[in-house]
C-alpha cells in the first residue's frame, strides 16, 4: 500500500516490496532505500511517484500524460486510465516518432510557452499491442526490461533535451457509437488542464496556486484538441489518425 507523508525532512514515500524514499522539501534531492527485489520493481515507485514528486517542488507542472516528439517539438496525450494513451504514443513510436515519457509528464509554463521534459526511459504496454507492430516497427521501441503482471515494460530513449510542448490530445473513448472526431478548442477550458494534473496530494495553498497558473498559462501556449473515439477502434489506428492530424513524420 502506497504511503506518503509530509514531515520536516520532506516527503516519504514508500510501499512495502517497492522501497522507502525521502524528498527533500524543495525537491532537489532524494534518499532512497531499495529492497532486494528486481529493478524493474522499485523502479516503477521511483518513476510513477518520487520523480514526479521531485520535479513537481522544484516548481515544474506534472501532468498525467504521455507524450512523443517529432520535429523539436512534443505532443502530449491525456485520457482516463484504460483508454489506450501508452499505447497511441507506442504505435507513434514505431513510425518514427521519439519518446518523451509515460504517463507522468513534466512541463515547465510560463505566459507564452510550454516545454516538456524527458521522462523515464521506459514504457509500459499491453502484449498484444507489440505483436501488432511490424517488426521494424518493434525494433524502434527498445528491449524488453520486465514482464510484470499484465504487461510489459520496454526500454527506450528519450529524448536528450526538453522540447517545446506544441499540442495536446486529450482522447476519449465513445461507447454509444459515435463517429471519429477531433476537434481543436479554440479557448481551452483550464479546469480541463486542471483535472489533468498528477500530485494531488500536494494540498497547500502554494501548489495549488502553481496548478491554476500552470493550467492558465498551458491554455495560452499549447493548442489543444478532443479526441472522441468509437470504442471499438484498435490503438494502432488512433495513433496513425492522431498521426496524420498532428504530421508526425
Amino acid at each position: 500500500m502506497l504511503a506518503i507523508e509530509q514531515s520536516a525532512r520532506g516527503y516519504l514515500v514508500a510501499a512495502p516490496g517497492y522501497g522507502r524514499h525521502i524528498v527533500a522539501s524543495d525537491g532537489s534531492a532524494a534518499r532512497s532505500y531499495l529492497p532486494a527485489v528486481p529493478p524493474w520493481r522499485w523502479q516503477r515507485l521511483l518513476f510513477a511517484q518520487v520523480l514526479p514528486l521531485a520535479a513537481s517542488l522544484q516548481g515544474l507542472h506534472v501532468a498525467h500524460a504521455s507524450a512523443v516528439a517529432a520535429d523539436g517539438r512534443a505532443i502530449g496525450f491525456v485520457a482516463a486510465s484504460g483508454t489506450g494513451k501508452t499505447s497511441v504514443c507506442a504505435h507513434l513510436l514505431a513510425h518514427g516518432a521519439s519518446f518523451v515519457t509515460d504517463d507522468a509528464l513534466a512541463i515547465e509554463t510560463s505566459e507564452s510557452r510550454a516545454v516538456a521534459h524527458p521522462g523515464a526511459g521506459v514504457i509500459s504496454i499491453n502484449p498484444s499491442e507489440l505483436r501488432g507492430m511490424s517488426r521494424a516497427g518493434r525494433a524502434r521501441l527498445g528491449p524488453v526490461v520486465a514482464r510484470p503482471e499484465a504487461k510489459i515494460q520496454v526500454g527506450v530513449d528519450p529524448i536528450s533535451r526538453p522540447l517545446p510542448l506544441e499540442r495536446i490530445y486529450f482522447l476519449r473513448r465513445e461507447g454509444n457509437g459515435r463517429p471519429w472526431s477531433i476537434s481543436e478548442s479554440a479557448s481551452p477550458d483550464p479546469t480541463l488542464l486542471l483535472a489533468s494534473s498528477f500530485l494531488w496530494y500536494l494540498r497547500d495553498s502554494r501548489h495549488l496556486l502553481a496548478r491554476l497558473d500552470a493550467a492558465a498559462s498551458l491554455a495560452k501556449a499549447v493548442r489543444v484538441f478532443l479526441v472522441d473515439i468509437p470504442a471499438s477502434v484498435p490503438a494502432a489506428e488512433v495513433a496513425a489518425r492522431i498521426g496524420r492530424h498532428a504530421e508526425v513524420r
